[in-house]
């Protein structure tokens, strides 16, 4: 079942992502929040390069994150986690599957 427009499995969902596209609420990617949502990080996708570097900056399995802003070209977004904020571009943050917190 890894076809075309396959990323990620969660809860007995299939998410696909055409660009950011969501199948369910219960499976969406951390770029598709809008600023004062919040969710928490169910799966890093994508290259290991990148969802290294994700890790590295705190987006772990179970942390909740919160949508603060967007830079006004819609490019980067910024994140409150751990008691930090952090901006990270929309391409990276489609790779960060999240849940409803």
């Amino acid at each position: 079942m890894r076809g075309p427009g396959w990323v990620g499995y969660r809860a007995g969902k299939v998410c696909f992502v055409v660009a950011v596209v969501e199948t369910d609420q219960l499976c969406r990617s951390l770029a598709s929040l809008k600023p004062g949502d919040r969710g928490r990080i169910t799966a890093l996708l994508g290259e290991p390069s990148v969802r290294h570097r994700l890790l590295e900056l705190g987006l772990t399995r179970g942390t909740i994150v919160e949508m603060i802003r967007v830079a006004p070209l819609g490019d980067p977004i910024e994140l409150q986690l751990r008691g930090y904020r952090l901006s990270v571009r929309k391409a990276e943050a489609g790779v960060v599957l999240l849940e409803s917190a």
